[in-house]
């Protein structure tokens, strides 16, 4: 017995990867996403990453919290800057590795 195929008369007209949403195109495209979360797990808050679903983009204030933590390790008073947690120096710390690792890597 021969099945009929299905023809689909609606089709989408979303972008097919989601890696390529900024913030408020994910916020509609998917209404339960928590702002606080992390869904790249690039440690930067959902709401503050300009892609949150790409783990290689963070956004212009998370570049410039890379700037003071340099500025630190640069000096010789290796104190964590004021209003920083060990938390965001220790992520600092794995985007920097993982950076490195990527260069080293690059032409495998």
């Amino acid at each position: 017995m021969k099945t009929k195929k299905k023809q689909t008369f609606f089709k989408p007209n979303v972008p097919s990867k989601i890696k390529n949403l900024s913030w408020p195109q994910a916020k509609s495209r998917f209404p339960l996403i928590k702002p606080y979360g992390d869904a790249d797990r690039d440690g930067l808050k959902n709401y503050k990453d300009c892609k949150p679903f790409d783990i290689k983009r963070q956004g212009k204030e998370h570049d410039e919290e890379d700037k003071e933590f340099e500025e630190m390790e640069n000096s010789k008073n290796k104190q964590i800057p004021l209003g920083r947690s060990m938390l965001d120096y220790s992520a600092y710390r794995s985007r920097k590795k993982l950076k490195e690792w990527e260069e080293r890597n690059e032409g495998i």
